[in-house]
């Protein structure tokens, strides 16, 4: 798979730049990368804390479109223990937008099946 920015070159986006909830690490310790990918502070009321989220979900989804690689399992590894609400809303969102995505791929492998079957018929 390229790069994110060939990627995006080619697809006519604009090069792709961090989530704003990474930061780098100056130094890394035992087993942590150079960046922080979940750099969050709650305001302790859930509601709005909730909606963050879901609005750092959607900027991470528009992330992805032009990664080269999944960044889900660091931003969760990055993740405190006790969840807040930006935490909550954040992993919704993607969950959210992962159903989404699956309830697509069924609906093109059906299309793929019916497909077949229509050539095969025809074949015959």
């Amino acid at each position: 798979m390229p790069n994110a920015h060939v990627r995006a070159v080619a697809e006519g986006m604009p090069k792709v730049q961090y989530p704003s909830f990474t930061t780098d690490r100056p130094r890394a310790k035992g087993g942590q990368g150079r960046r922080c990918w979940w750099n969050v502070s709650p305001t302790g009321d859930y509601g709005k804390d909730c909606k963050t989220g879901e609005a750092l979900a959607l900027e991470y989804l528009r992330y992805e479109e032009c990664a080269e690689t999944p960044h889900l399992p660091m931003i969760v590894r990055d993740m405190p223990c006790e969840l807040t609400g930006i935490e909550i809303g954040f992993l919704t969102a993607v969950s959210i937008a992962a159903a989404a995505g699956a309830s697509r791929a069924r609906q093109v492998s059906k299309h793929w099946e019916q497909c077949e079957a229509k050539r095969q018929a025809e074949a015959a």
